[in-house]
């Protein structure tokens, strides 16, 4: 008579003699938790968050140079419009076209506020300045937002594409 065995082929016991120890219970296996890809895996609440946080970065060294909002406000606007641009899932990229004007008013105001002391001792002088401020940054805000239009364009028809599959010849 053959032998009885404790384990099977698969490793699964038949049977528990009293000298084997009880097997340890299965664990789960949990779903890995990685960052999410790069480029192209946030959703386009971060898009805008990325592009604020440029705008922010850009006006406080704007204020710490001293200058009033314009050229390094600009720079770092449409660096951080081109960088949401890709970071963007495809389908959410259009959430990105409306932020870098925004920004860069609120971010312009507040950096000429800090900067010219002076403009609040009328409210005429006030507007006057503030239109100088914004006006400063029309071509960066003009070009991050063309940059934004340009990235939904080309990576938003392409997502509808690849969702379907292959064009047939």
């Amino acid at each position: 008579m053959p032998e009885p065995r404790a384990y099977d082929a698969g490793s699964r016991p038949l049977y528990r003699t009293p000298g084997t120890p009880p097997r340890p219970p299965r664990r789960r296996a949990r779903p890995s938790r990685r960052m999410p890809r790069w480029p192209g895996s946030l959703p386009g609440s971060g898009g805008v968050a990325i592009v604020i946080g440029s705008a922010a970065l850009g006006g406080v060294l704007t204020a710490a140079s001293g200058s009033v909002p314009g050229i390094l406000l600009g720079i770092f606007l449409v660096a951080g419009t081109l960088i949401a641009a890709l970071a963007v899932r495809p389908p959410a990229v259009y959430l990105i076209i409306p932020a870098p004007a925004l920004c860069y008013v609120i971010t312009a105001l507040i950096t000429g506020l800090l900067h010219d002391q002076g403009a609040g001792v009328s409210r005429t002088a006030l507007a006057v300045s503030a239109a100088q401020w914004i006006a400063s940054g029309f071509l960066a805000m003009t070009a991050a937002t063309v940059l934004a239009i340009v990235a939904t364009a080309v990576r938003w028809p392409r997502t509808r594409r690849a969702r379907r599959g292959p064009a047939p010849f």
